[in-house]
Formats: C-alpha cells, sequence, structure tokens
C-alpha cells in the first residue's frame, strides 16, 4: 500500500476532489495519473454520485492499495455541485482542486502550480492550459491560455487550476442551481477575492467525446453562465468588467436564440464602456449581426 508521505497528523499539500457518475471507461486513467504526480503529497477525495456501474469496485480497487485515496459515496445522484460540495467539505489540503473521470494531468502538474502559488504569494488561484484531446479520431488541439482580465468575457480558467484553501473559506460552496457553469461561477466569485495567475505550461488532458457535459447540455450551460454574469456584475462592479460581461451575455443570448435580449444586453455594454464596445466590434461578426436586427 502507498504511504501518506507526509509527517503524521500533517495536512496533505493538495486536496483532489474527483466527482464521478458511472465513469467505468475512463476513471482509471483519471486516477493514475494522480498517483504519477511528481508531488506525493496529496489526498484524492472520489465522490461517487450514486453510479450504477463498475465505478465503485474501481475506486475501491484503488483506494485499498493507495491511503491517500478514498471515496464518498451518495446514496442518490445529486449531480456535479453537490458532488463538489462534498468533496471539499472533507477536503484536508492547504491547496485544493478537482478534476474529472475522464481527463488527467501531465505527471508535474500538481508540482508546478503548487510551485506558481508558493512564488506568487498574492495569488489566490493559479490555472495552467490544455491539450484538447477529440474522440474518436484523435486530434489534439492545445488550449489558449488568456489573461484573467478577461473571465468577464469568457471562462479562462479552465480545467486544470489550483487554488489556496482560503478561497473556498471566503467564497464558500459551488452553487447546484448553475448546471453546466457551476466552476465559471465560482472563479467570478472568487476572483473578486483573490488574484489569479496564469501558468504558461500545458499540464492537463481535456477529452471531449460524444457523452462530455460539454456536448450534451449547451442550452444548460449558456443558461447558466447567463445567470452567472447577471449574479456577478452589478452596480459595485467597475464599469469595464461590466461592460465585458455585458458582451459576454449578448453572445449568450444570441447563441440561444433570443435577438432581443442580446441587444439590450450589447446596448448596455456600449452604455458603460465605449472603448470596450469598440475594441470587440472590430471582431466582427457578432456585433454586425445584432446591428442588421434593430
Amino acid at each position: 500500500m502507498t504511504a501518506h508521505p507526509d509527517t503524521p497528523g500533517a495536512p496533505p499539500a493538495i486536496s483532489i476532489v474527483l466527482p464521478v457518475y458511472n465513469g467505468e471507461s475512463f476513471l482509471p486513467v483519471a486516477i493514475e495519473s494522480c498517483q504519477a504526480q511528481t508531488l506525493k503529497s496529496w489526498e484524492l477525495i472520489v465522490v461517487d454520485d450514486a453510479s450504477t456501474d463498475r465505478t465503485a469496485a474501481i475506486i475501491r480497487t484503488y483506494a485499498a492499495g493507495d491511503e491517500r485515496i478514498r471515496c464518498i459515496r451518495h446514496q442518490e445522484n445529486r449531480m456535479l455541485a453537490a458532488s463538489l460540495n462534498t468533496g471539499f467539505g472533507s477536503a484536508q489540503g492547504i491547496y485544493l482542486t478537482w478534476t474529472s473521470d475522464d481527463n488527467w494531468y501531465e505527471p508535474t502538474a500538481l508540482q508546478e502550480m503548487k510551485q506558481a502559488l508558493d512564488l506568487h504569494p498574492g495569488a489566490g488561484l493559479v490555472y495552467a492550459g490544455m491539450h484538447i484531446e477529440r474522440e474518436p479520431h484523435g486530434r489534439q488541439d492545445r488550449s489558449r491560455l488568456l489573461s484573467a482580465e478577461r473571465l468577464p468575457l469568457q471562462n479562462v480558467v479552465g480545467a486544470c487550476f489550483l487554488y489556496r484553501r482560503t478561497i473556498l473559506d471566503s467564497v464558500g460552496m459551488y452553487d447546484p442551481l448553475l448546471p453546466g457553469a457551476e466552476d465559471y461561477d465560482y472563479w467570478l466569485r472568487a476572483r473578486r477575492q483573490a488574484a489569479f495567475k496564469p501558468l504558461r505550461r500545458w499540464l492537463y488532458h481535456y477529452r471531449l467525446h460524444e457523452h462530455s457535459l460539454t456536448s450534451t447540455r449547451r442550452d444548460t450551460v449558456l443558461r447558466s453562465s447567463l445567470t452567472a454574469l447577471e449574479r456577478n456584475f452589478g452596480a459595485s462592479c467597475a464599469a469595464p468588467a461590466r461592460a465585458l460581461a455585458a458582451l459576454h451575455a449578448a453572445r449568450l443570448a444570441d447563441q440561444l436564440g433570443d435577438p432581443a435580449a442580446a441587444r439590450r444586453h450589447l446596448d448596455h455594454c456600449k452604455t458603460l464602456s465605449q472603448w470596450v464596445y469598440l475594441r470587440h466590434a472590430v471582431l466582427g461578426p457578432f456585433i454586425h449581426r445584432m446591428r442588421k436586427l434593430r
């Protein structure tokens, strides 16, 4: 059995939460990528969201051979946010992250992200780039790594990140009422409390396939993202950030087939910041189409 490398009684450096529902196909790869980390001081909390396949047996096998791995099982399916909240509710680590059953880390991912936070005490969260694995044809792309200043315009954090426990203490838990945008809402809330730092390394593999949540729940994700923007960018926020959020909301409304709402959000963007409006107008097609619909 693999033992915890820390001094007895000391917390692990990193807690990784892995929510899973019927993940037997890919779960072993996700778990083994955690075990392969060059940084050894971690705990993996696998939250089984009432799976009906072999997921529970797979988790038991890995947990029996590695005391850093433990499982919490829901008696009924409660979805992603509740699974994350269950996991982080029992996390003991100084730094926190979560991953998905169909994705995997590069071996140095946790070590490099922890080092980045240790070197930048003013940052509360660090995020790295991802390799996008497009199945079934196997094409691989690299994600763009964008500035945190663009967070109102899109979810720049992605799926490879590490944050301090102080964010959990100040922001709280993930919102189960925002399915598909639980993470985006959380980053928007956390960004008000802490600085985010991009790490120009590609340390994660994101598997995009026909059963991915991002592939199967498009409209749900769009609506939840729109709600997250409306909640997080009130009058107390700076005008440029609110303008970016309004532009993002306009795009989401347009994708949801609501041109009237898209125009309202676009007008709000223009009112808040002519500079933001004009800068993004050069990107063209969306704003041009909104003008034609007037």
